[in-house]
């Protein structure tokens, strides 16, 4: 007899464990009654409430108050942290600016003119000459390994932390 239990033995195992799992208590409430109550019917009930768009930078003037505005404006106006916010933005603006400036290829020109007075080897009368140069210079990097782009990408992440950082 145990021959024949001993194989069956993992089988009978598995389907005790799995119906005592689909066994449930006296109060045993059904979710699909409470469904309803919880992810897209409850959003679906307060959409007006929710959204994806950011709120009024001037929250404040849905109060229509003058004197709320007056306060709020001098607080903006002379807030030191907000003008060195401002000028951090700024200094990251510049940097991407000059970041994006080395994808695009460089260029330089160059002039130069003079007169020149020797003297004659002969003895006669000093020889006079004009010399005029001008020169151009144009400049590309191929960007093979990214370095140029990721120089761009960090100056553009800098600029959105400056953002965040002015309008915290």
């Amino acid at each position: 007899m145990t021959r024949i239990l001993k194989p069956l033995l993992p089988l009978l195992l598995g389907t005790t464990v799995l119906t005592a799992c689909a066994t449930t208590g006296p109060g045993y409430d059904n979710p699909s009654a409470l469904a309803d109550l919880s992810g897209e019917g409850l959003l679906a009930t307060q959409a007006a409430l929710l959204t994806t768009e950011a709120p009024d930078a001037a929250w404040w003037s849905l109060y229509e108050s003058p004197a709320i505005e007056q306060l709020v404006g001098d607080a903006l106006a002379s807030n030191p942290s907000l003008a060195i916010a401002r000028a951090n933005l700024e200094q990251a603006r510049a940097g991407l600016g000059e970041a994006r400036s080395a994808l695009l290829p460089q260029t330089g020109v160059s002039a130069s003119g003079g007169y020149v007075r020797q003297p004659s080897q002969t003895g006669g009368s000093p020889v006079e000459s004009d010399a005029y140069s001008a020169g151009l210079d144009v400049s590309y990097e191929l960007d093979f390994f990214g370095r140029v782009r990721g120089s761009v990408n960090a100056a553009q992440e800098s600029v959105l932390e400056a953002e965040a950082a002015r309008d915290a």
